[in-house]
């Protein structure tokens, strides 16, 4: 059976045996015909919470953090319909655009054109997280199970962050603008996401670093495989190995064992729970 996956930009054919396989496809529906105007509808009337004209006021800073290249968003019809609603309120210049890559590489500026569209690129600040890069992030406390959390800098000290998540990809997950501990080599992940309280953690301009705050542990180097007590929030005692996977691997490969098993994500992270 030869069936084109929805993989990438173009697809990807893959053939499978034809008694061993099973497609389920999406219904899908057609999208409105007015973008701009549901989008500039659902910031004026949204399900939950105040309009966002009610949420900022002149003289703010304003983050808008959008999922990277790789989760299907659509960023270019998304944002421009922010800009429009704010426009009157708050300043362009202080108004800047995050590129959530959680530890992906950033986007290139071609990427970013076809992502955001060009008049957005050429009037707004845009820039790629980068949670490698230690002076762009401030230290907000351990949360969670025992995980310190950094955060983006422009986000912290922004006076209103808005988050759009629409159409996540297959990973079911949007991207991050924060650092957890060791996030590629221990499994530890925390979705932390920023709130209008942000700032009463650690505010703007009182960055501290993790050695002189009184709850902070001490930051690994990258890529380092935690030991000892970075272990210490994981509840089977130790962290993950590659090993690991490979019962899992195999439940999910075996038709015996997983046939009637669909649609599920199976956790192999040692217990800890991800908010």
């Amino acid at each position: 059976m030869k069936i084109r996956l929805a993989y990438g930009e173009t697809g990807l054919d893959v053939d499978l045996p034809d008694d061993q396989t099973t497609v389920v496809e999406p219904v899908h529906v057609a999208g409105t015909k007015d973008p701009r105007g549901v989008l500039r509808s659902a910031l004026q009337s949204p399900v939950a919470g105040p309009p966002l004209r009610q949420i900022v006021r002149p003289g703010q800073s304003v983050a808008i953090s959008v999922c990277d290249g790789t989760r299907a968003q659509p960023r270019h019809l998304m944002v421009p319909a922010v800009l429009e609603e704010i426009a009157d309120v708050v300043d362009i210049a202080d108004v800047v655009v995050l590129v959530a890559t959680d530890t992906h590489r950033g986007n290139t500026e071609a990427e970013l054109r076809a992502m955001l569209g060009d008049a957005v690129v050429d009037r707004v600040r845009v820039v790629n997280h980068d949670a490698r890069d230690d002076e762009s992030l401030v230290w907000m406390g351990v949360h969670g199970n025992g995980v310190p959390v950094w955060l983006n800098r422009h986000w912290v000290e922004a006076g209103v962050h808005r988050q759009r998540h629409v159409g996540r990809g297959a990973h079911r997950g949007s991207r991050r603008v924060g650092r957890v501990r060791d996030v590629e080599g221990g499994g530890q992940h925390l979705h932390a996401r920023a709130r209008q309280g942000a700032r009463s953690r650690g505010g703007p301009g009182q960055r501290r670093s993790p050695g002189h705050h009184p709850h902070a542990v001490p930051r690994p180097a990258h890529r380092r495989r935690p030991d000892g007590d970075d272990a210490r929030g994981i509840p089977m005692g130790r962290p993950g190995r590659p090993e690991d996977c490979v019962g899992a691997v195999l439940f999910l490969a075996s038709p015996a064992m997983s046939g009637y098993v669909t649609g599920q994500v199976l956790e192999v992270n040692g217990g800890q729970l991800t908010p």
